[in-house]
């Protein structure tokens, strides 16, 4: 019984924690293989996007963070997150 409840306080604070991005183009679609980048605790973190254009951060952001999106087809962004649940919706490039 003892396991049981350290297992369910375990696995609450890591939903709890957890952070989602999403990623969509201009007529609401999610895009897919988006690439996010940032520093936290001076460890490198690298994520990709689902088809569901999301992505869970499973590391607690408290503050604003430097991240790098960029993806194939659509315009690359240098900007912050806070720790909120944040969408991005991402501009095509010109080509």
């Amino acid at each position: 019984m003892r396991i049981a409840v350290i297992f369910f306080i375990m696995l609450n604070s890591l939903l709890v924690d957890a952070q989602n991005v999403r990623f969509i183009d201009n007529l609401m679609n999610p895009i897919e293989d988006v690439y996010l980048e940032f520093t936290l605790n001076g460890i490198e973190e690298k994520y990709s996007s689902n088809s569901d254009g999301s992505i869970t951060i499973d590391k607690k952001i408290n503050s604003n963070v430097n991240v790098k999106i960029s993806h194939v087809r659509y315009q690359s962004l240098d900007t912050n997150i806070g720790k909120n649940d944040t969408v991005f919706i991402l501009k095509e490039k010109n080509i």
